[in-house]
């Protein structure tokens, strides 16, 4: 019962008329800490069960089941518990179902807990009178059915539940650790790479250390992991339409622009100006009068 959250009181019982009796208890001394009782008196079923609340104190609570049992008839009789659910069988027909906000303690904590069939406790208190015929405890989902072969297994059970909801919980604490563990190792992982794959690079006489960069002539250089690697130096970006790469120059660049006509005019552009035909060569405007086509009309017309 400790490791189950469902366990099931099932009894086969005749009991006389206006008797009030206890089926099972658990009690230590005068506190019950199970007990399913049948009262005669009041034609009702009840089940007292304790409670740990969450500030350790303990609480005893009764659920009552109104149905008359005290009739010398023979009866079959199963108590469910499941989680907070409990529900009541008699003669393998499901007469209440019920939950409550409070979960039975199943830990047995009391060191000298004593079982009592057909009474509450050592002092006689609350003695059965009639026949107990078969009782059993069953722990785990549809105890029930021990009873009561031909009945449909419900599911899930509110228990199950429990188990699931735990179950997800401890899956949960244990992903979280497993996750700590492995975000640790890659760490470990990662400084063991960065200490035992750094290899340097041999050029021309010359030890380079790994992620070491040098330009020969326009191109860039990098030793990565022991392996010179190069590529085209990079430039600076040029912002005029025209640069020019001067000869032993690896980037290009811009030229001198010319003024005129209070207007800038970029290297390589040309403008007609006038008659003239003009290009500005770095700073310098260079102009040509236009050549005119050739007419082939008479003078007269010209």
């Amino acid at each position: 019962m400790k490791k189950s959250p469902e366990f099931t009181f099932s009894v086969v019982l005749k009991q006389e008329q206006s008797n009030s009796g206890t089926i099972i208890s658990f009690s230590n001394g005068i506190n019950r800490y199970l007990e399913l009782q049948s009262s005669g008196r009041r034609d009702e079923i009840r089940f007292h069960y304790t409670h740990i609340t969450a500030a350790g104190a303990t609480q005893i609570l009764t659920e009552t089941f109104p149905y008359r049992l005290a009739d010398d008839i023979e009866h079959k009789v199963s108590l469910t518990v499941s989680g907070t659910e409990m529900q009541l069988f008699i003669d393998c027909h499901p007469l209440y179902k019920r939950v409550t906000h409070f979960l039975p303690d199943r830990n047995f904590s009391a060191s000298n807990m004593q079982l009592f069939v057909g009474q509450r406790n050592s002092n006689s208190h609350y003695l059965f009178k009639g026949e107990l015929i078969d009782l059993r405890l069953i722990t785990g989902s549809y105890g029930y059915l021990s009873q009561c072969e031909l009945m449909d297994a419900q599911c899930p059970t509110c228990g199950q539940f429990l188990e699931l909801e735990n179950a997800l919980l401890e899956l949960k604490q244990t992903m979280s650790l497993l996750t700590k563990r492995l975000v640790e190792a890659e760490k470990r992982v990662s400084y063991i790479e960065e200490c035992d794959c750094k290899k340097s690079c041999l050029i021309n006489g010359t030890t380079k250390n790994d992620g070491d960069t040098w330009d020969i002539g326009c191109s860039r250089c990098e030793c990565r992991q022991g392996i010179v690697k190069c590529g085209p130096r990079p430039c600076p970006e040029v912002k005029c339409k025209h640069p020019v790469l001067k000869e032993g120059e690896c980037c290009p660049v811009c030229l001198k622009s010319c003024y005129i006509t209070k207007k800038d005019f970029e290297h390589g552009e040309i403008q007609i100006l006038g008659c003239r035909n003009c290009s500005c060569v770095d700073g310098n405007m260079h102009c040509e009068f236009l050549q005119c086509p050739e007419l082939k009309c008479p003078a007269e017309q010209q």
